[in-house]
């Protein structure tokens, strides 16, 4: 009897092989990107799925020492996926960095994983770079950046933060916003330490149109402030492009060259805007990214075939030097709700 469930098994793994044979002849690459290399630690996770019909109990195996998986054993049920957490030291690695997890079971190979990433090397003066700061943290970017997506989208978004404030930082058992889910590489996060903030943010149809600015609170589990992070994003609605008898918003330029003005002079040009389209046009919403560019617009809903001209003023007050602004124009138009106009300038000072 046990000689024939060994051989089940046997004939189970050797059927499994050959399923996979295919995958296990090439890598499935799993890019990483860029790894800040004073982070010390990147985190990730792959995927690994048992299509046979039989229960199978895997092993994990890196062939590098900064690899390392975070559980070595999977018992893996018929058709079951399952996530293989692992991690990379990157201490004392700089430049490309390529290395291989295998699949094994009774020892064959099953599949293999190729985790590739680019480690920059550490930033010897932390102080010059990550000059942001977020008490206890410092990081080299102003904010937590989403850059823009459609309403009903999940982005993302990551941030690597520097802890200079004299002690050890926990950030297990954090809270924040609802609409947020937040990953930190390393919780506790010693003095002089680094994490890697990882945030992914859920938009949905209470969220409006535009450009946004706001903050995460992230709170420790006694609900104390530990520190607060500015973020920004922009939404835009999907593009529909089934719907018939609809607004089409046209402009006449998407991009201005004021070319060369004085510092503290005021630049205008004018834009015009068309409805192309057979229904009401309806401007949502115009919004800038710079105080210094403003514009005067005299109606927001264009009959089709109406247009109306929008008169752009740049202000290059204390400005200086190659500037690029833009102007987004939310609509009702259906296929392209936003459109973006960009303007450019050389601001010169005075007696130049």
């Amino acid at each position: 009897m046990q000689k024939s469930t060994a051989f089940q098994r046997i004939l189970t793994i050797c059927l499994l092989l050959f399923s996979t044979s295919i995958q296990a002849q090439f890598n499935q690459v799993i890019e990483v990107g860029v790894i800040p290399g004073e982070i010390g630690t990147y985190h990730g996770s792959l995927f690994w799925q048992n299509n046979s019909s039989d229960t199978v109990e895997i092993r994990v195996v890196p062939n590098a020492k900064q690899l390392i998986a975070l559980k070595k054993r999977f018992l893996v049920l018929p058709q079951q996926k399952v996530e293989i957490p692992f991690q990379i030291n990157t201490k004392g690695l700089v430049g490309n960095f390529q290395s291989e997890f295998i699949i094994t079971s009774n020892g064959l190979m099953l599949d293999q994983f190729l985790i590739k990433a680019r480690i920059l090397a550490p930033v010897m003066d932390v102080f010059k770079v990550y000059r942001n700061e977020f008490f206890p943290f410092r990081a080299e970017s102003q904010l937590l950046n989403f850059k823009s997506g459609f309403i009903g989208d999940t982005l993302n978004a990551e941030i690597a933060l520097y802890n200079f404030g004299g002690g050890a930082v926990d950030l297990r058992n954090v809270a924040y916003d609802q609409n947020y889910d937040i990953v930190f590489s390393t919780k506790l996060v010693q003095h002089n330490g680094f994490t890697l903030l990882k945030a992914q943010l859920r938009t949905d149809a209470s969220f409006s149109l535009g450009f946004k600015r706001s903050l995460i609170k992230i709170n420790d589990k006694a609900g104390r402030l530990i520190f607060t992070l500015p973020v920004q994003f922009t939404l835009e609605e999907r593009p529909n492009f089934t719907e018939e008898n609809s607004p089409r918003l046209a402009v006449n330029i998407v991009e201005h060259d004021f070319k060369s003005i004085q510092q503290n002079s005021i630049g205008s040009t004018q834009i015009l805007i068309t409805n192309i389209g057979t229904s009401v046009l309806e401007l949502k919403k115009i919004e800038s990214n710079c105080d210094c560019l403003t514009y005067q617009l005299s109606k927001d809903n264009l009959q089709a075939g109406e247009s109306v001209q929008m008169d752009v003023f740049f202000n290059a007050k204390n400005r200086v030097g190659y500037e690029r602004k833009t102007l987004a124009i939310f609509s009702n138009d259906p296929i392209r709700p936003t459109t973006v106009v960009v303007f450019k300038a050389n601001v010169r000072q005075p007696n130049n």
